[in-house]
């Protein structure tokens, strides 16, 4: 991709910035010690497209579950602190797929549903 290419990936009316992962948010789970959910760029959980308030615990199975901490993935984050994989700059997005790659090689799984007895 060319520069100019890198920089509309993030426009509102870009697939990029609703699909893609820009930040892990960690979830509360008695059952998973590193629970993330990806969210996109607006802050919502991959896809989502609206401007309403979202609770991410309810989106617990669209999460990942890591078997180590992912802050201390090595060549992953732009911002290790906040678990982010891109930022504003188009230098970030030149190896975003890299980047992203190394990160699902961690990836320990995604959440099956608590099975509940009736």
């Amino acid at each position: 991709m060319n520069s100019q290419q890198l920089a509309r990936l993030t426009d509102n009316d870009q697939w990029f910035r609703y699909w893609m992962p820009y930040q892990l948010a960690k979830l509360e789970s008695s059952r998973h010690k590193h629970i993330y959910l990806p969210v996109n760029r607006n802050y919502k959980p991959l896809g989502y497209v609206g401007d309403n308030w979202v609770d991410y615990a309810r989106h617990e199975n669209s999460a990942i579950v890591f078997s180590a901490d992912p802050h201390t993935f090595k060549d992953v984050w732009r911002n290790a602190e906040y678990l982010v994989l891109y930022d504003d700059s188009i230098d970030s997005r030149r190896d975003y797929f890299d980047r992203l790659g190394r990160l699902l090689s961690h990836a320990a799984a995604i959440v099956e549903p608590e099975q509940t007895t009736a």
